[in-house]
């Protein structure tokens, strides 16, 4: 989801500035920099996640890593979905 939204950053831009009731949707430069850092460093942790899958480490260390690292990696999907949701509703965190 975040790939996708990146990859129509421009056309989401274009979309929400043209249209008078899609402008209150428009992400500001902070939001997509907040969006592209989760993004990397969710990416971060599924290119750990497969490394270690992938070189068959059988002990516990390995299931304990990979646990934590999908437990980072959900985490970050969930401040991004919580972001989202508050650009597109407009709700102030005091």
């Amino acid at each position: 989801m975040l790939e996708r939204a990146l990859k129509l950053k421009k056309a989401l831009h274009n979309a929400t500035v043209t249209d008078k009731d899609l402008i209150k949707y428009k992400l500001s430069d902070n939001e997509w920099i907040i969006i592209d850092e989760i993004h990397k460093l969710m990416q971060v942790c599924n290119l750990l996640i497969n490394i270690l899958y992938n070189n068959n480490i059988n002990n516990n260390n390995f299931y304990f890593i990979c646990s934590i690292l999908r437990k980072v990696q959900i985490f970050l999907q969930d401040i991004f979905i919580l972001l989202f949701h508050l650009a597109f509703q407009h709700i102030t965190i005091y």
